[in-house]
């Protein structure tokens, strides 16, 4: 579903259709742009930069690697992710029960739970998570007055940024660049 409301995506924005069926789903406006994030390699780049950083504290502020390591950017969709994929496992080994008349206590019924449960959090954790670590993460990145490990988290993911989250970079980049002088020449 959300492979085809990406395809109905054109020059920027949504159709009014493709926005309804989102809403329908309880899909959040920036899950598309947030999707692509993910599978172009931009979201990678920048945790990694982040877990490098909060490991050998080197650019940052004290104030900028509290906010990226605060686990409310990223434990509560953990925590619901997990708890989901206990349910989903659990509905999983039910549907089998049902439809292939599987045993309930049997390794082959237990063996769909631990199958399809680990695979359901994999994706939702990877999704949500990436979701909310992406607002945390956004707010270091384009704060009131620029700094360097700002600049640097914008540098490591500009190459890999989709088109519509490079065009939120243009635009915080400008904004920066007009209120202050760029600290992008200590990089």
């Amino acid at each position: 579903i959300c492979d085809s409301i990406h395809s109905w995506h054109g020059s920027g924005k949504l159709h009014e259709s493709a926005q309804l069926v989102m809403s329908l789903l309880g899909l959040p406006k920036q899950w598309p742009r947030r999707r692509q994030e993910i599978t172009s390699g931009y979201a990678w780049a920048l945790i990694q930069t982040v877990r490098e950083e909060l490991a050998r504290p080197q650019l940052g502020t004290s104030q900028e690697l509290r906010r990226l390591a605060d686990p409310r950017g990223y434990a509560s969709p953990l925590t619901t992710s997990a708890i989901s994929a206990v349910g989903v496992s659990y509905l999983a080994r039910c549907v089998f029960i049902a439809r292939c008349a599987h045993v309930p206590s049997s390794m082959r019924n237990r063996m769909i739970g631990f199958v399809v449960g680990p695979i359901y959090f994999l994706g939702l954790a990877t999704a949500s998570g990436w979701y909310r670590y992406a607002e945390a993460l956004e707010a270091v990145m384009f704060p009131a007055e620029d700094s360097v490990l700002a600049a640097k988290l914008r540098q490591v993911g500009r190459p890999l940024a989709p088109p519509e989250t490079l065009q939120v970079l243009e635009k915080e980049e400008l904004r920066l660049a007009c209120s202050k002088p760029s600290v992008t020449e200590a990089l």
